[in-house]
């Protein structure tokens, strides 16, 4: 669908962004996911033509669209501003590039009621000013204005990122659904690791103005390819190495490198042994516990080191704080990176 061939963006003598090659299939929801600064939104204005690079290709359909203007290239944008006119209706909003594109105004009627039905804009909003809205609506229309326009691509800068904890989680989901309905391709930018995880088909995790790794989720966060992927993704512990060497000495299967680092996430660190693969069984002393509902984190001393674990509240979850506990690892559960 579209393809990003070496990019390398400029700015004077400062390399924003360096060899980025990244291939986005059709219908598919993709995210470029990143701390700030680290160069995804400055590639997302490069496809969208906004910013011209230094060397390399934006390849959309087959066809090279490096050089074509933006209002040229057949993609939509929602920005993290949403970008509306505030004094116009939430109609006059969607059809705005309909208008521009001079399309018939039966048409237009036809595609704006479509839109809104789409993206659950109640047909009595459409008269409403943007102004009048709520931010989640008026991201509704942000999003219904972009697909009007029938884009062959549709670009998200951090769309969500100005709303509330619980609205952002209603719209992720939300946005997810008008993606399978549409079937439209998307490439999303955010820098919210749950977000990413939640709604992508594959995420690129860029750092440094690079891309450290692209893959599904899943891939991304139990298999993370480098220390920094394994560190921003999720909550994971630094393993010791007095802990590390206790493992070596007593795993059967798997044995580690002393001089790489090692990582473990929270949530793979048990407290029971598994049935079907080898568990090291090691010793530890409960120094905090931070209760949070349906789970829970429990600050584990172990070696002379903290790991923190997490764990699901049930009837037999019984822990106390300054009690001595066991915890089960599987050497097949750690990561392991070079220095």
């Amino acid at each position: 669908m579209i393809e990003l061939n070496d990019i390398e963006i400029r700015y004077g003598d400062y390399v924003a962004v360096k060899d980025v090659n990244i291939d986005v299939k059709e219908g598919e929801f993709f995210t470029f996911l990143g701390p700030s600064g680290c160069g995804k939104t400055t590639i997302l204005r490069s496809i969208a033509g906004f910013i011209k690079p230094y060397s390399g290709n934006v390849i959309l359909e087959g066809k090279d669209i490096t050089n074509v203007a933006p209002e040229k290239r057949q993609i939509g944008m929602v920005f993290q501003s949403y970008a509306l006119f505030p004094t116009m209706t939430v109609f006059d909003n969607i059809s705005y590039g309909l208008k521009i594109m001079k399309m018939p105004k039966d048409e237009i009627h036809k595609k704006v009621i479509e839109m809104a039905n789409l993206v659950e804009i109640k047909e009595e909003h459409l008269k409403r000013n943007v102004s009048e809205l709520s931010g989640g609506q008026q991201q509704r229309v942000a999003i219904a204005r972009a697909l009007a326009k029938d884009p062959k691509l549709i670009l998200f800068d951090e769309p969500l990122s100005n709303l509330d904890a619980k609205l952002r989680k209603q719209l992720r989901q939300e946005m997810k659904d008008i993606q399978r309905k549409t079937g439209m391709t998307a490439i999303y930018v955010t820098h919210d690791q749950e977000e990413a995880l939640e709604m992508s088909d594959r995420i690129a995790v860029f750092n440094k103005g690079r891309v450290e790794q692209i893959g599904k989720p899943l891939e991304i966060y139990d298999r993370s390819k480098t220390e920094f992927v394994c560190t921003f993704i999720g909550e994971s512990n630094k393993i010791g190495k007095e802990l590390l060497n206790y493992i070596n000495e007593n795993s059967s299967t798997v044995k580690f490198d002393s001089n790489k680092n090692h990582y473990i996430r929270n949530e793979k660190i048990l407290l029971h042994p598994l049935q079907d693969r080898e568990t090291v069984k090691v010793k530890g002393k409960v120094e905090r516990l931070m209760y949070e509902g349906a789970y829970s984190h429990y600050i584990i001393n172990v070696f002379g080191s903290d790991l923190t674990i997490l764990q699901k509240n049930d009837s037999t979850t019984n822990i106390n704080l300054n009690e001595e506990i066991d915890l089960y690892i599987n050497p097949e559960d750690i990561l392991e990176y070079e220095v």
